[in-house]
């Protein structure tokens, strides 16, 4: 089936797997939302997480707004001028970036623990670059800065630990991106 901008569809016709369809129901019809039990569990091989956006209007002149099913985000504004210009409002590279900054500092947190390390702080903030190629957006880099205090740790380990990170946080591995990355060991 193939949706088109402005088309009206029913859940029904959407291969939404049954145990995510309360999420997605609510996210994109403003209803209470109740998910499964079974979808926040610790420990499974599998979580899943769901937000949704919305959007009215033509691309430069609209209007949308983004929400995340933990409700950490609640129609937050997005617009083309936030995307590409100086506008309020956040957008999909900038949630991106904050994905895989949260993503790699948990990643390398763990990689820390692995060498029985613990960081007494790690500061990480990721810059997502857009390119047109070809007439087409995509994704071309996200460059990862880290600044982390962790006691004990040499340079080298600290290195092997965010490089760890770096290639093994889930957020780099989905993207097709070049990520590239500064760290530093604060003393």
């Amino acid at each position: 089936m193939v949706l088109t901008l402005g088309a009206v569809f029913r859940f029904s016709e959407l291969a939404i797997p049954r145990s995510v369809e309360p999420v997605a129901q609510a996210l994109l019809g403003n209803t209470p939302m109740t998910p499964e039990p079974d979808l926040r569990r610790v420990g499974e091989a599998r979580t899943r997480r769901t937000a949704s956006a919305r959007w009215h209007g033509d691309l430069k002149t609209g209007k949308g707004n983004i929400s995340t099913e933990s409700g950490a985000l609640q129609n937050c504004s997005s617009s083309f001028s936030a995307r590409f210009d100086s506008g309020k409002g956040t957008n999909p590279e900038e949630l991106l970036a904050a994905s895989h900054a949260g993503c790699f500092t948990m990643a390398f947190s763990a990689e820390l623990g692995k060498a029985n390390l613990v960081a007494e702080s790690v500061r990480t903030a990721a810059t997502v670059t857009l390119v047109r190629v070809a007439g087409a957006w995509s994704v071309a880099e996200s460059h990862l800065f880290v600044t982390a205090r962790v006691p004990g740790a040499s340079p080298e380990l600290f290195q092997k630990a965010a490089h760890a990170a770096q290639t093994g946080c889930a957020i780099s591995k989905l993207l097709n991106a070049k990520i590239t990355m500064s760290a530093r060991l604060e003393e």
